[in-house]
């Protein structure tokens, strides 16, 4: 069964390519919070860092690459 993610998760897997200080400073978060969301996105996709996370997102269908954030 495919886990169910917030918008900010979603949010967290398009832009995974860049450093959470670029992310907290592109999203007005605090680093924290943006580790926080993506700690639960990887726990979520069973993850064990942020490269994972992306391979296994596009693999399960929850994002398409055309969809993240590169620049």
């Amino acid at each position: 069964m495919k886990p169910e993610f917030t918008r900010r998760e979603l949010q967290m897997i398009q832009y995974a390519c860049w450093s959470n200080s670029e992310i907290s400073h592109e999203l007005n978060l605090a680093p924290n919070t943006v580790q926080t969301y993506m700690d639960q996105v990887q726990k979520k996709l069973g993850a064990k860092n942020k490269r994972e996370m992306i391979v296994i997102a596009v693999r399960d269908h929850v994002m398409s690459i055309n969809n993240f954030k590169l620049t």
